[in-house]
């Protein structure tokens, strides 16, 4: 199995290891503030979400370990009931908590990830 240059590893049966492994990829883009709903603003998305991400049990990987696995430099064991969040836009608000002119001060992404370990059981 090919994809962009890179041979996915197979299993000793020949079968594609990436057909294996199950592993979502959340992205977040913080200059989404069209509202205060979820499906409008991507703050309040990624608060909601990490609530549930911890209810269900799941745990947060960086995505460069699923890449590893990928290229077969990671065991997939360390991608059991695991998930991948991405917000890589740059934008400040990414990393400072601003006043939208519309839809008031919004949490930035990183106060939003330094808060939540204070809300896992």
């Amino acid at each position: 199995m090919q994809n962009s240059g890179v041979t996915f590893p197979l299993d000793r049966d020949g079968i594609h290891l990436a057909l294996m492994v199950n592993v979502p990829i959340l992205t977040y883009h913080s200059q989404n503030i069209a509202g205060d709903q979820y499906s409008l603003n991507d703050h309040v998305a990624l608060k909601a979400d990490l609530e549930l991400i911890n209810k269900v049990g799941l745990k947060i990987v960086p995505l460069h370990w699923l890449t590893s696995w990928l290229t077969d430099q990671r065991n997939d064991e360390h991608l059991s009931d695991a998930i991948c969040l991405t917000f890589d836009d740059g934008c400040n608000y990414d990393v400072q908590d601003l006043e939208h002119p519309v839809h008031g001060l919004q949490r930035s992404f990183l106060g939003i990830m330094k808060d939540f370990p204070r809300h896992q059981s």
